[in-house]
Parts: C-alpha cells; sequence; structure tokens
C-alpha cells in the first residue's frame, strides 16, 4: 500500500462539543494527530501481547459451551445469537474493561444493561436514519448540540474505567487484558511479569503496517484510554458474533466441511491442549473464517477521505484532495464468484 497516505482519513464527524469521549477514538480521528495516537497504540497490540490474553478468551469458551450444554439439558433449543453475543460480551468486558460480565449466569446484569444500550444505540430504522442525517447535516447537530452517543452508557463505562485504573495504580495489581496494555503503554504501570521475550517485538505484518514518517507519542489520558478500550467494545461485540453466527450457519449447510474442520481440531488436541500457537497454526480453521468473512464481510462498504490529490496509475482519472471514496466491500467479495461456501 505505497499510496496509503492519500487515504489515511475516514470521513469523521466533529464531536468535540457533543461527544468529547467519543471523538476521541482512534478511528474517529484524524490527521496528524491519528498518526500519533496509532503509533503508541501499535505496541500495545504486538502479537505477543494478544497472545498474553488468550486465557481470557479460553476461559470465557469454556463457558459458553457450558452455558449451551445446559440449554439442551433442560430440553431448549439454544439460540445461537444470544448465546455467541454473550460470549462476546464477557471477552470484551474482561479484556477490555477487567470485569466479569455475568453475562452467562444472569440474564441481564448492569454491565450487559449498559453494554447492550451501547452496542444498540446505532441499531433499528429510526437510528440509522439519525446517523444518515448527522453526518448529512453535521452543523445543525453541533448547533443544536444533539449527542451521538447514549450519555448514561458513557458515564457507566467511564466510571468503570476510572476505577480500574485507579485501583490497580495503588494495589499494583497486574492483569493480562487491554487495560494493562494501555496502562502500560501510557507508561503508570510496570510490564506484566507475564510478559513473553516476544511481546515487544512486532511481526513482520505488523512491522509493514507501521505508519511511516514524522510522528511523535501520544500521551495517554485517562479519557483516551477510556476512548479505546470503548472501540475495543463497539467494535468487537457486534463483528464477534457476525463472524460466529455466519460461521456456524455456513458448517450447518456444509456438513462435510464441519467434519473436516472437526477432524483438524480433533488432531490439535490430541497433540496436547489448545493453545493459542495451535489454534493460530490450524490452516483449516483459517480458511473456514476467512471464506466466512468473504461472504459475510461485517461491513458493507468501506470510505476513506483524500487527503491529497491522487492520480490513479494507467489512468487519466485524478482523484481531487478531500473527496469520498467509497469501496464496496460486500460487491467485491461476491463480484464474478456464485454465492456459494467455497473451500478446497
Amino acid at each position: 500500500m505505497k499510496d496509503f497516505d492519500c487515504f489515511v482519513d475516514r470521513r469523521v464527524m466533529n464531536l468535540n462539543k457533543t461527544d468529547p469521549l467519543f471523538g476521541l477514538i482512534l478511528t474517529h480521528t484524524k490527521g496528524q494527530f491519528w498518526k500519533d495516537l496509532r503509533s503508541t497504540l501499535t505496541p500495545a497490540f504486538s502479537s505477543g501481547k494478544i497472545r498474553r490474553m488468550y486465557p481470557v478468551f479460553n476461559h470465557a469458551s469454556h463457558k459458553l459451551r457450558k452455558f449451551i450444554q445446559s440449554e439442551l439439558d433442560c430440553g431448549s433449543e439454544p439460540e445461537l445469537h444470544n448465546a455467541m453475543t454473550r460470549y462476546a460480551m464477557d471477552v470484551i468486558a474482561a479484556t477490555a474493561f477487567g470485569l466479569d460480565s455475568s453475562s452467562f449466569t444472569k440474564e441481564e446484569s448492569e454491565f450487559g444493561k449498559y453494554a447492550r444500550r451501547f452496542q444498540n444505540q446505532f441499531s433499528g430504522l429510526k437510528r440509522q436514519l439519525l446517523l444518515n442525517a448527522r453526518l448529512t447535516f453535521p452543523k445543525i447537530f453541533e448547533v443544536l448540540g444533539i449527542p451521538f452517543t447514549d450519555q448514561e452508557a458513557g458515564k457507566f463505562f467511564r466510571e468503570v474505567i476510572r476505577k480500574a485504573i485507579e485501583h490497580r495504580e495503588a494495589t499494583g495489581e497486574k492483569r493480562d487484558d487491554l487495560l494493562q496494555l494501555l496502562m502500560e503503554a501510557r507508561g503508570t504501570s510496570a510490564p506484566s511479569p507475564n510478559l513473553d521475550k516476544l511481546d515487544d517485538v512486532l511481526s513482520s505484518f505488523e512491522q509493514e503496517q507501521e505508519i511511516k514518517g514524522s510522528h511523535s507519542k501520544v500521551k495517554l489520558t485517562e479519557d483516551l484510554i477510556l476512548a479505546q478500550c470503548l472501540l475495543f467494545f463497539f467494535a468487537g461485540v457486534t463483528t464477534v458474533v457476525t463472524q460466529l453466527v455466519m460461521a456456524a450457519y455456513e458448517l450447518a449447510l456444509h456438513p462435510e466441511i464441519q467434519d473436516r474442520l472437526f477432524q483438524e481440531l480433533r488432531r490439535a488436541e490430541e497433540k496436547g491442549d489448545l493453545h493459542y500457537d495451535t489454534i493460530m497454526g490450524l490452516e483449516y480453521l483459517d480458511q473456514v473464517l476467512s471464506e466466512t468473512l468473504r461472504k459475510w464481510p461485517n461491513s458493507l462498504r468501506l470510505e476513506r477521505m483524500t487527503t491529497k490529490a491522487f492520480h490513479v496509475p494507467n489512468s487519466d482519472l485524478v482523484i481531487e484532495k478531500d473527496t469520498l471514496v467509497v469501496v464496496p466491500q460486500y460487491g467485491l467479495h461476491r463480484d464474478g464468484r456464485k454465492s456459494t461456501f467455497i473451500l478446497k
């Protein structure tokens, strides 16, 4: 992506007055501040550090299995979307906020209540129309001071993060979660004793994704940390649930693929516990998930704003600065191919 510097920015709304916290989320920033913030956050998401959170994912998967089994034992037919939402909520609560969401033991915990409010604030026809209106007439919303997000839910999560940070700084407690990684990136917390020698080494892929050019580190304030935790939740729950549900749907339609995947997992389990590196090395599992994302991408389209004029190679087309460029992701994924689950 040698021309990426021309398409760094997204179409963002000015939320400084109505939603200052949401405006600090990485995907809602632009220009040099986005580059500096991304540079600051990148080391917190190296492959080694993500590996540290694998026990949290694994623990949540065991709770998911027990939940589905209890539903079956009661003679109920598990509703997959509900079960996967509970799983995603549990993982996000633990990895981003250091909390037990109780999503598998309570029908509606306090965390689950506000998490669902935060998750559902952009769903439904009314909310979508409001979002489109805000994108089309941003100045009207700024003048009227109409907030973009659920203020009560934001207040709840702000308080949760503030208390967690204060507790860890006072007690020296360390956890293998996103909040810990961000505190370490801020420099107010010593590295976790579980730090692997590879944790601070970015993979070759991650190194390639580093933003080239001049940039400096951003001091991670409490609000910046909270904003990135909210991004982790906002971008994580719906995408994870969609991926898992659609993968299960496709596997149900194609029992031969399901059986082959099961055999790969069985062979891996026979060699020992399914650790992070073992899972990452399962080729057929990777193919199944990749094909699911091809057929059912988490977004219909991608958007970028040009930061400078760009001449399209081998053509006379010049995309002027500040032009909205739309990539029809869903259409490209299915263009010229049959709508089938393709795995070889």
